[in-house]
Parts: C-alpha cells; sequence; structure tokens
C-alpha cells in the first residue's frame, strides 16, 4: 500500500505516515493525471509521482513545459512519423 494518498474531498495530498497535508496549486490536474496512470496500468509510477511531488517535485509544470518546448519546436516524437523505426 501507498504512503501517500489523495484526498479528493480536501483537495489535498496526505502522507499517511507522518500525517502530512500538501495542497498543490495544480491539485486538479494532478488528481486526473494520477487517475489516468493507474487506469492504464501504471499504478506503481503515479505512486511515485505523488511521492515526487512530497519531495518538492512539480510533475504537471514538468510537463506543461516540455509541451510548450514541443509547440515551440514543432517536434511531436510521437506524431512524427519520420521518426519511427525503419523510417528516414
Amino acid at each position: 500500500m501507498c504512503r501517500y494518498h489523495i484526498n479528493i474531498k480536501e483537495k489535498c495530498l496526505v502522507d499517511g505516515k507522518t500525517g502530512d497535508i500538501l495542497r498543490p496549486a495544480c491539485f486538479d490536474d494532478l488528481a486526473a493525471m494520477y487517475s489516468y496512470m493507474c487506469g492504464t496500468g501504471e499504478k506503481t509510477q503515479a505512486d511515485e509521482m505523488i511521492k515526487d511531488v512530497f519531495r518538492g517535485h512539480k510533475p504537471i509544470t514538468k510537463m506543461i513545459a516540455k509541451y510548450q518546448d514541443m509547440s515551440a519546436t514543432g517536434n511531436y516524437p510521437v506524431l512524427d512519423h519520420k521518426k519511427e523505426k525503419g523510417k528516414k
């Protein structure tokens, strides 16, 4: 069982061991991303993401910055068929 929990009602993250509460500004986005990751079978990675938030990391901010960088360069690796294996 994960040490860290998402409290949707109170819009906070809770450390189950110490009782510390964290209220990130991007809670709604964080909860949605956590739910998505769990739904796609990545529960371990989702739990690590919440642990990283308690360490001071900002996964939503990093995700947005990466998207903005891709938008600025026009480099979308998932959509760029030229970069698929076997194609040049």
